[in-house]
């Protein structure tokens, strides 16, 4: 499995070690930073390639000409003779991120919704319905997702 996508599209300019130091490179990007790559196109004389980054636990962000920029240094120590060019798509924060006890407190007064409402609505049961609207018990993702979409 590679971790730079469709790199077939490149295979034939690139001998086996440089394809190896290509998804070596690539694969720090992936586990450090959460950027991944994918080859969209190939004409000969330009590539294509998309980058994006997801949530890094790190929560250090490139903008968008920073990772056209990392995109074209990596890249480009590869394929020097080509155009390299990118479509970067930076990290952007989910909008269920909003969700915590406080905005959950707000929304429910907002809406006259009690614990045993959300319990009936949802069919989750009281007591998680009160722990996670009193931080008792940390939300996960799927959790906030609920409480965004039944409350927004």
């Amino acid at each position: 499995m590679t971790t730079i996508k469709n790199l077939k599209m490149i295979n034939g300019i690139l001998n086996a070690s440089q394809l190896e130091k290509l998804e070596a490179g690539a694969a720090l990007h992936l586990r450090h930073s959460r950027i991944e790559f994918k080859i969209l196109d190939y004409d000969g004389k330009a590539v294509t390639i998309r980058v994006t980054q997801g949530k890094s636990p790190a929560e250090y962000y490139l903008s968008v000409k920073e990772l056209s920029l990392l995109t074209k240094d990596l890249f480009g120590a590869f394929l020097p003779h080509l155009d390299i060019r990118s479509r970067a798509i930076p990290y952007s924060e989910p909008s269920v991120e909003v969700v915590s006890p406080e905005w959950i407190h707000d929304k429910m007064s907002e809406k006259g919704l009690d614990n045993k409402s959300i319990s009936e609505m949802t069919g989750v049961d009281k007591a998680n319905i009160s722990n996670w609207i009193s931080g008792q018990r940390p939300m996960s993702q799927p959790v906030k997702a609920m409480f965004y979409f039944m409350l927004k």
